[in-house]
C-alpha cells in the first residue's frame, strides 16, 4: 500500500542566435543562450483503504543560464560583447488526500508551495569581465502556494457534478479565491454533453517583475515591471462528445475567456530607447471552437484530426493578442503493435499554425503597427521500440521536410531536428 519515487534529471543546452551586428570586434562574436539545470525529487503514494488515497512530493531544482551577446555603452559608438548569468534554485512541496465517501462523491484536498530564489548578475563586458556602465545585478526571493478543494459527484439520472475552489497565496500579491464548477450529462448511451466554467490565478514571474535590462535584437531592451499586478481569468465552456459507432468519436467545444491584468510586452520609446516592457492589459478577451475527430480504423492504429479557431482582443487597442493563430490544426496517426517481448509505437502528424499577428518592435517608422506572421506546415515523426518492458529505444524528428517557420518577429524556429533516446530499466 506504500510506494516512494525517486526522480532525478540532469540538462544541458546551448542556443546559438547567430553572431553579433555591431561589436566593437572582428570577427563577431556568436550570440548564444546555455543552461543547465540539475532536479531531485520524491514522491510518495499510500493507499489506507479502498476509499483513501494520499499523495506527498516535490523537488529541489537548480537552474544556472549564460547569455553571451551585445550590448550598448554610453561612453562608444558601437555595442561591445557582453556576457550575462542568472542562477536560480527553487523547493517545491505539495501533496493532496481523495476519499471516496459514496453518496457525498468523491473529494479532493491538496496544497502546493513553491520557495524561489533568483539571482540576476550584472552584464559584463565578456572581454575584461567589467560590469558595463548603467547594469545592474539583483537577488529576490519570492514564496507561493496554494490551497485547494474539490467535490465530484454524481446525480441521479446520469448527471455528474464537479465543483471546486482554490486560494492563492502569494508573498508578494494578495490572496486570490478561484472558483469553478462542471457538470456533465450522459443524454444517451452515445452522447455527452457538458458545460463549466472558472477562474484562475497567474501571479507575474519572477523575472517579469524583477530581471534587469536584457538586449536583444541590436538595441531593443526587454524590461522587467516591478509594479504588475496578476492576471486573472474568468472562463466558460460548453460542448459534446459522441460515439455514432464504436469506433468513431466526434468532441466539439466552444469557450469564451475573459481576460483582467493579462501579462504581456508593450513596446514603449523612451529615452530614446526601444524598450519591450512587460505591462498589463486592463481587458482581453478570448472566444472560439475546438472540433475533434477520432477514428479507431484497426484495433492498432489510430487517426485524430483536430481543428482549433480562436480569435482575441486586446480592448484597449482593439487588436487581436499577439501570436496568437485564428485557425490551426493538427491530423495524426499513431499506432501501438506487440510482436511477443517487442512491443512497437509511433505517430505521424502534421500540423498547421495559421496566420497571426503582432506588434512591430524594430522599425520605429512603423511604431507599434500590427503586422502579421504568415501561417506554416510542420511534419514530426515518432517512433519507439521496447524490449520485455526493460530496454527501449525512441527516435523524434520534429520539422521532418525542413519547413521554414518564423515563430516570432524576426525569430526563425529550427529546421528538422532528431533526438534519439535509448534507456533501461535496471530494477
Amino acid at each position: 500500500n506504500l510506494d516512494l519515487t525517486l526522480h532525478t534529471r540532469y540538462f544541458q543546452s546551448d542556443l546559438g542566435w547567430g553572431l553579433t551586428r555591431d561589436t566593437l570586434h572582428d570577427p563577431p562574436y556568436e550570440v548564444s543562450m546555455a543552461g543547465r539545470m540539475f532536479l531531485v525529487g520524491p514522491q510518495l503514494k499510500a493507499s489506507f483503504n479502498r476509499n483513501t488515497d494520499m499523495n506527498l512530493g516535490g523537488f529541489f531544482r537548480v537552474v544556472e543560464g549564460v547569455f553571451h551577446g551585445e550590448t550598448p555603452v554610453t561612453y562608444q559608438d558601437a555595442n561591445v560583447p557582453s556576457v550575462w548569468h542568472s542562477n536560480s534554485s527553487d523547493w517545491q512541496f505539495e501533496g493532496s488526500l481523495v476519499y471516496r465517501s459514496g453518496i457525498p462523491g468523491t473529494w479532493t484536498a491538496g496544497f502546493d508551495c513553491l520557495f524561489n530564489t533568483i539571482d540576476f548578475g550584472a552584464t559584463l563586458d565578456s572581454r575584461t569581465s567589467d560590469t558595463i556602465e548603467g547594469a545592474y545585478g539583483i537577488n529576490r526571493n519570492i514564496a507561493a502556494g496554494g490551497f485547494y478543494l474539490q467535490n465530484e459527484l454524481k446525480l441521479p439520472w446520469r448527471l455528474e457534478l464537479i465543483s471546486g475552489l482554490r486560494l492563492d497565496l502569494n508573498s508578494a500579491f494578495s490572496p486570490s479565491l478561484s472558483p469553478k464548477i462542471g457538470i456533465v450529462w450522459q443524454a444517451h448511451q452515445k452522447l455527452f454533453l457538458r458545460a463549466s466554467s472558472g477562474t484562475a490565478f497567474r501571479a507575474p514571474a519572477v523575472s517579469e517583475l524583477f530581471m534587469p535590462d536584457m538586449i536583444v535584437q541590436g538595441d531593443v531592451r526587454v524590461r522587467a515591471n516591478p509594479e504588475l499586478e496578476p492576471e486573472r481569468i474568468q472562463s466558460y465552456d460548453a460542448g459534446f462528445t459522441v460515439k455514432p459507432f464504436t469506433a468513431l468519436t466526434l468532441v466539439s467545444t466552444v469557450y469564451y475567456n475573459v481576460m483582467s491584468d493579462l501579462i504581456t510586452q508593450q513596446i514603449v520609446l523612451s529615452g530614446g530607447q526601444v524598450l519591450a516592457r512587460h505591462s498589463n492589459i486592463n481587458s482581453a478577451v478570448s472566444w472560439g471552437t475546438e472540433q475533434q475527430i477520432e477514428w479507431e480504423a484497426l484495433p492498432w492504429i489510430n487517426l485524430n484530426l483536430n481543428y482549433n479557431y480562436q480569435n482575441t482582443e486586446n480592448v484597449q487597442r482593439e487588436e487581436p493578442l499577439d501570436y496568437i493563430p485564428f485557425h490551426s490544426g493538427a491530423l495524426r496517426a499513431s499506432f501501438h503493435r506487440s510482436f511477443g517481448n517487442i512491443r512497437a509505437q509511433g505517430s505521424l502528424a502534421q500540423l498547421l499554425v495559421g496566420e497571426r499577428g503582432y506588434v512591430e518592435m524594430q522599425n520605429l517608422r512603423f511604431f507599434n503597427q500590427f503586422l502579421m506572421i504568415e501561417p506554416y506546415t510542420r511534419t514530426d515523426l515518432y517512433l519507439k521500440c521496447t524490449y520485455k518492458q526493460k530496454y527501449w529505444a525512441s527516435l523524434s524528428v520534429q520539422n521532418m521536410f525542413n519547413a521554414d517557420i518564423e515563430e516570432s518577429q524576426g525569430t526563425l524556429a529550427p529546421g528538422r531536428f532528431f533526438s534519439l533516446e535509448l534507456g533501461a530499466r535496471v530494477f
